[in-house]
């Protein structure tokens, strides 16, 4: 492994002015002997490559790069409700800065109607007992577990972190539909799954000249715009699939309520994925909550709900579209499997809900600042040199045994290392995912 120089650490947060962040939101009063924030931020990074967490690894690693011992006390003082403000602003700030660089590639044809394109979705952590009164999650027979859920909104076309929110387990993400509606612009495209299903929203996002794309609700009405009469989808399907159509779009009113029009979209599922999907809803649901004949029927076609109009998107292309809110689904698997996420949570001992959102805002400092600018950077250098495609777990492998990427880049030297080793195998038979966002594959 390279030995790790913690003090080029310290200079990326010093040239991103911490000590003033520090000042202004009160997390420094006075000048510390033993303290600085720079040292203090980058003391914390060195224990994501490692993969472990505690108090006192921390303070260790402080010490080290202060030449003074640091008391673990001493850093659980930093992590109280009246520090929660600079972690916050330390987020923000490593959002807004340039150095979380931006790839320029050429985006797939699909996308390039659209100024932006927004994914959003959750993942789930468990939490120590002792947060439960203010984390609680799921019931189980012998109790209730604490646990919390995290919120992220990322820019697909630039790869960029845009926001993040944490949540109690039992927040569900219904609960964050509408957050989306303050910062959304005319011409952006929202891409989420059933979790956000909210009609109102959807209209609302007509409403700022947006658009979306979105599965459709099992159980929502759908209605004729001609004769205002409630389809029945499930005689409509089967009747077309007696003729032999398998892909289909119409008109519809969305809701019987809110009559929202919209672009319906059908593709029928192969026998092999229609199995699989109703294997999975069987061991999903409550064995005391039947399937209904009509949802199993339903559940052998996928159906998706669009504003987006026919001469932008055919009907593969609504489902190849669709299929790129996978990428945020990859994030947080190489958050949990590459990088231990969830082992920073293990360890938020005690009563202290600011805890886990205070580690969190800092493990997320870490990806803008440090992982981000630096996949972004060499995925492009490698692109332009190798025409390769890097592979954001291969790059995390990588960057986890070699620290070195900590500091300030030094791509001519790094490129040939990391595109033999961190790119995907091209295949002649597929695209990989990264091929499928930022390539014009259908030009």
């Amino acid at each position: 492994m390279t030995t790790n120089n913690p003090s080029q650490l310290k200079t990326i947060l010093e040239n991103l002015e911490v000590d003033n962040l520090a000042r202004d939101t009160g997390f420094v009063v006075r000048q510390s002997r033993k303290i600085d924030t720079a040292s203090f931020i980058s003391s914390f990074f060195q224990m994501i490559i490692c993969g472990k967490f505690s108090l006192r690894l921390w303070a260790t690693n402080l010490s080290r790069l202060n030449g003074s011992s640091v008391s673990f006390q001493s850093i659980a003082k930093k992590l109280d409700f009246r520090q929660e403000p600079f972690f916050h602003a330390l987020f923000q700030k490593a959002l807004l800065t340039k150095m979380q660089d931006r790839l320029n590639f050429k985006v797939n044809i699909l996308l390039q109607s659209f100024h932006r394109v927004i994914i959003e979705d959750s993942t789930c952590f468990k939490l120590p007992k002792g947060l439960l009164d203010f984390f609680p999650g799921a019931r189980l027979p012998h109790g209730r577990l604490a646990g919390g859920r995290l919120q992220l909104r990322i820019e697909l076309k630039e790869n960029k972190y845009e926001a993040i929110a944490l949540q109690s387990y039992c927040q569900n993400d219904k609960v964050f539909a509408f957050d989306i509606l303050k910062t959304l612009q005319k011409d952006e495209l929202v891409i989420r799954d059933l979790g956000y299903w909210a009609i109102p929203v959807f209209s609302q996002i007509i409403q700022q000249g947006a658009y979306f794309l979105s599965r459709l609700q099992l159980g929502t009405s759908v209605l004729s715009p001609e004769t205002q009469e409630i389809i029945d989808l499930v005689s409509f399907l089967k009747k077309k699939e007696k003729q032999g159509i398998k892909l289909l779009e119409m008109s519809i009113l969305l809701g019987e309520k809110h009559r929202l029009p919209v672009r319906l979209v059908a593709i029928k599922l192969a026998n092999e994925e229609t199995q699989k999907r109703r294997r999975m809803a069987k061991v999903q649901r409550h064995k005391d909550t039947p399937i209904s004949d009509k949802a199993f029927y339903l559940m052998s076609w996928n159906l998706f709900i669009t504003n987006v109009k026919s001469n932008i998107w055919d009907v593969p292309s609504v489902y190849n579209v669709y299929n790129l809110r996978w990428h945020i689904e990859m994030i947080f698997k190489c958050w949990k499997s590459k990088f231990n996420f969830n082992i920073f949570f293990k360890h938020c001992y005690g009563r202290n809900p600011v805890k886990p959102e205070i580690i969190l805002l800092l493990v997320l400092s870490w990806f803008v600042l440090i992982y981000v600018p630096r996949f972004n950077t060499y995925t492009k250098a490698i692109w332009n040199k190798y025409h390769r495609i890097l592979s954001p777990w291969r790059f995390a492998d990588y960057i986890c045994s070699q620290l070195q990427l900590q500091l300030p880049l030094n791509i001519p030297k790094a490129i040939p290392l990391i595109a033999y080793y961190c790119c995907y195998d091209k295949r002649k038979d597929r695209l990989n995912h990264f091929e499928k966002i930022y390539m014009n594959f259908l030009s």
